[in-house]
């Protein structure tokens, strides 16, 4: 383990988790709908640099480009909120779903980003605050929903299984499973490399072309509830399921 911190008291439970690109800064979102901006350094120790604009409602998405200075966010109301990350910065808001955000995706490029509440998928226009595409996904009820890094795959969790859904057709690809253990969280390793998801006390790391278990490695906590993970690979961020949980950030195993 490179760092922790238990100083969270602001958010609750903490619900959303991203890396900046490049590993910097780590976005934490929490239950109360607050939003911080932590500092990272190379050793993986981190700092709270400060807070942004706050839902109103818990946090369930983050998502900034790459730059770092622009993040999106979204809630259990259905609201997404797009800001500068600084301190005091503009932004703006749009009710998308009448139930919660799940996950964000927001390109490298263009004004256009997708969210997902688990069931539709929708293209939304920064510029008009308009939808622009709507489109209903096949799939089971979850509340765990990760993009991958070009956003053209939805992975969906339940349970034991997790689901990889095609975000042009809203079809699904393939299906992961360990009878272990519940899926509790899930996201894409950045640059293909596969995914990780969040059990019982441990990340599992997915070869998603075999559908078949990677490496596991232990966490200090016994749900792992929201990751994230750096652009490289190399630094995981996650913590557990209730409030007073402790944030960690470890670096992952080279091998097995």
């Amino acid at each position: 383990m490179l760092s922790e911190h238990t100083e969270l008291n602001r958010l609750g439970a903490v619900t959303a988790l991203w890396f900046t690109e490049d590993a910097t800064q780590l976005l934490v979102g929490g239950e109360t709908g607050q939003i911080e901006v932590w500092r990272v350094d190379e050793s993986g120790l981190m700092a709270r640099a400060h807070a942004l604009r706050k839902h109103r409602r818990s946090v369930r998405g983050l998502a900034c480009n790459p730059s770092g200075k622009i993040v999106v966010s979204g809630s259990v109301d259905g609201e997404v909120i797009w800001q500068q990350s600084s301190e005091g910065g503009k932004s703006e808001s749009l009710k998308a779903f009448h139930s919660g955000v799940q996950a964000i995706h927001l390109p490298s490029r263009g004004t256009n980003l997708l969210a997902s509440d688990g069931s539709r998928l929708l293209t939304i226009n920064l510029r008009s605050h308009e939808i622009v595409r709507n489109i209903s996904l096949e799939s089971y009820p979850t509340d765990v929903v990760a993009f991958s890094p070009d956003g053209a795959e939805l992975a969906l969790a339940r349970r034991r299984k997790i689901g990889i859904w095609d975000t042009q057709t809203g079809l699904r690809l393939t299906e992961l499973t360990d009878e272990r253990q519940t899926q509790w969280s899930a996201i894409f390793i950045p640059n293909g490399q596969g995914l990780l998801s969040g059990g019982s006390g441990r990340i599992t790391a997915w070869d998603v072309e075999k559908s078949a278990v990677g490496q596991q490695f232990k966490m200090g906590t016994r749900y792992v509830k929201s990751i994230a993970v750096s652009r490289d690979g190399s630094l995981v961020a996650a913590v557990g399921h209730a409030p007073l949980q402790t944030l960690q950030v470890v670096r992952i195993p080279s091998d097995g």
